[in-house]
């Protein structure tokens, strides 16, 4: 709960964000994985790197009902940010769907892109 209550006014400390990605790699609980996911969508989408990082690589995870989803949404505002690194963390990803989900998000970004431009 302490995770929710620290992300709930979305203005999370630096030393909380360590704390989260400290947890996202070590916490044996999937429970405290989900609370990760779900406050992440609270944290400001540059933030949220370290902790991504960190629990896509949860192979017990891969068959969960809710956190490969949750996981998604949390990554999808950051692609746009810096489409290298989404790339990389989703070849990480131990979740299947990450990667093409994170590809057909870059390719909707050119698609939106050429859109626009050609609106000009």
């Amino acid at each position: 709960w302490s995770i929710q209550l620290i992300a709930e006014d979305k203005n999370v400390s630096e030393a909380a964000l360590k704390r989260f990605a400290e947890l996202a790699v070590s916490d044996p609980s999937p429970l405290v994985r989900l609370y990760l996911a779900a406050a992440l969508q609270r944290v400001e989408p540059a933030k949220r790197w370290a902790t991504l990082e960190g629990l896509v690589q949860h192979a017990e995870d891969k068959d969960d009902h809710n956190l490969p989803l949750m996981l998604w949404y949390a990554l999808e505002p950051a692609v746009p940010l810096n489409v290298p690194k989404a790339l990389e963390l989703a070849n990480k990803a131990i979740e299947a769907n990450i990667l093409p989900f994170t590809k057909r998000r870059i390719g909707a970004m050119g698609m939106n892109h050429s859109m626009h431009g050609g609106m000009r």
